[in-house]
């Protein structure tokens, strides 16, 4: 049996191999409270981790948790494949952004939406804390996309908003939005959380939780700068340049091997700029402003 990690009281993951984008290959599924207890993000598509998670959980059932219900962050099948085998097998509720639901019409029945500041209170028990989720929307990675705040033990659920390794991917084509990415973190960031809970990888405390969070925005920042260099450059060498012709410049740190998932981070960013008024698009070309 997988027995889940205790990272705090009241604060669980099981690791569960999922179909997600590198450097990442599992997604954690989150297991929140004491004698009732919320599961973030059931990841996985394939039978054995499903059945993994499965027993994580009868082992809770077992010392006298009970699962109320299944939280998803966002439309992502890294993060909902497995939430319907659950669903069905503890006949508990699948709850998302309005959003999500939508996006997931056909695939996942959502029984509850959940919008901006709800409130879900997990009561004190078994050496967990009573905990309060506040609900918040933080698009840009995904338009539905939820995070879980609780103020008594500053705990974060991060989603996909952050990684523990790696970056995130904004994909415009899949509905991300760069500046709706970085006024959602630096919301989050406004909140100091002592514990981050991303999908993906480790999970930051203290003052390394806020430190992440500014490293994103940093990132991202830097990145832009580089995008408008390299408009500005190639502008001055031939005139408007294409995204292909931009992507090895502004991600010579990369490997090409993963310039197909830099290529959408690009996108987002010129989208943006040309949002911005600082770049403009003529036809497939882009052009410094």
């Amino acid at each position: 049996m997988r027995t889940p990690e205790k990272l705090a009281p009241g604060v669980q993951r099981v690791e569960l191999r999922s179909p997600t984008l590198p450097p990442a290959t599992h997604t954690s599924a989150w297991i929140l409270g004491g004698p009732e207890v919320i599961v973030v993000d059931p990841a996985s598509p394939w039978d054995d981790e499903k059945q993994a998670l499965d027993e994580a959980l009868d082992g809770l059932a077992a010392a006298g948790r009970r699962v109320r219900a299944i939280f998803l962050t966002h439309h992502h099948g890294d993060h909902f494949a497995g939430a319907m085998h659950l669903r069905e097998r503890l006949q508990v509720p699948i709850c998302a952004h309005a959003s999500t639901a939508a996006l997931l019409t056909g695939f996942v029945t959502v029984d509850r939406t959940i919008a901006e500041d709800e409130i879900e209170a997990l009561p004190a028990g078994g050496g967990a804390p009573a905990m309060e989720l506040r609900a918040l929307h933080t698009p840009g990675h995904a338009p539905g996309h939820l995070c879980w705040f609780d103020a008594g033990t500053r705990t974060l659920i991060a989603g996909d908003m952050i990684a523990g390794l790696g970056f995130i991917v904004i994909d415009p084509d899949d509905h991300g939005d760069m500046t709706q990415y970085l006024d959602s973190l630096r919301r989050l960031r406004a909140l100091e959380p002592a514990l981050l809970l991303p999908a993906h990888g480790p999970a930051p405390r203290d003052d390394a939780a806020p430190a992440k969070l500014d490293e994103y925005v940093t990132h991202r920042l830097g990145r832009e700068a580089k995008v408008e260099a390299a408009l500005q450059g190639a502008f001055a060498a031939r005139g408007p340049a294409t995204r292909g012709e931009l992507l090895p410049i502004v991600y010579a740190d990369v490997a090409p091997a993963l310039y197909f998932v830099a290529d959408r981070s690009l996108a987002a960013h010129l989208q943006r700029l040309v949002a911005l008024g600082r770049a403009r698009l003529d036809g497939d070309r882009y052009a410094p402003l």
